[in-house]
């Protein structure tokens, strides 16, 4: 599959569940993206790749480590020395309740 986009994504069902997450593959640095929900990242493969989440100093991703991505946080990845390959999974939120009920 060739293309001109930064990355390349999957989408999966989590066995058992009715949940999904994405495997995501990244080639290029990945300027600011604001997310609409929480999520948490699994870093597969890559290295040399950096977070940066808003205002805070960039951090060096980890092969085998888990990262969270807050809702309405912002963030960027800056490209390391190989393609980055992440799985995503959305944290999951509750519905707020009515309190009438």
């Amino acid at each position: 599959m060739i293309d001109n986009l930064a990355y390349t994504e999957t989408v999966h069902k989590k066995h058992g569940t009715d949940r999904e997450y994405r495997i995501v593959s990244f080639n290029e640095e990945v300027t600011w993206h604001r997310s609409e929900e929480s999520k948490k990242i699994h870093i597969l493969s890559g290295h040399g790749w950096q977070l940066k989440l808003g205002d805070e100093m960039p951090i060096e991703l980890e092969i085998g480590k888990d990262y969270q991505v807050m809702t309405k946080g912002e963030c960027r990845l800056i490209k390391g020395r190989e393609n980055l390959v992440i799985r995503i999974e959305e944290l999951y939120q509750p519905q707020p309740r009515n309190p009438i009920l």
